[in-house]
């Protein structure tokens, strides 16, 4: 159900989105964002509270105005022709579960994440820990 929902996300956003890898990041050109592509994605993972707080406090590339995608965006670079689940221009990444900071409609206390190992997209307890992609504003 949940790769139907990304199917059609893509499809109706632009799922030929174009990516261009800059050193340490990735920017997609259609949706005008820039995210982190460094070696942390693979290693940094918290909780909601200290997610937000990684990527407000964030400098790379010397940009410093990042923060934690909501779960739209972090749909736009899943890649369901990709076995890794995630767009061929990100050189790092993880086969795990991805954090937004979109709040699940039923359940306040409950996020969307991304698992990149399998492309699903779920939600579970704010409470858990998930790892990071931070992203920001090209525009």
């Amino acid at each position: 159900m949940f790769k139907i929902m990304i199917i059609l996300f893509l499809i109706t956003f632009g799922y030929g989105n174009k990516f261009e890898k800059v050193e340490s990041v990735v920017i997609d050109n259609t949706t005008n964002l820039m995210w982190q592509d460094n070696i942390e994605v693979t290693q940094y993972s918290e909780n909601i509270t200290m997610s937000k707080l990684y990527c407000e406090e964030l400098i790379l590339n010397t940009y410093t105005n990042w923060r934690l995608p909501n779960i739209n965006e972090l749909i736009t670079i899943t890649n369901i022709d990709n076995k890794r689940f995630i767009d061929k221009h990100f050189k790092y990444v993880s086969k795990v579960k991805y954090i937004s900071k979109s709040k699940y409609i039923l359940d306040k206390d409950k996020l969307w994440y991304v698992d990149f190992s399998s492309g699903n997209l779920s939600f579970d307890n704010n409470d858990k820990i998930y790892y990071i992609r931070c992203l920001r504003n090209t525009k």
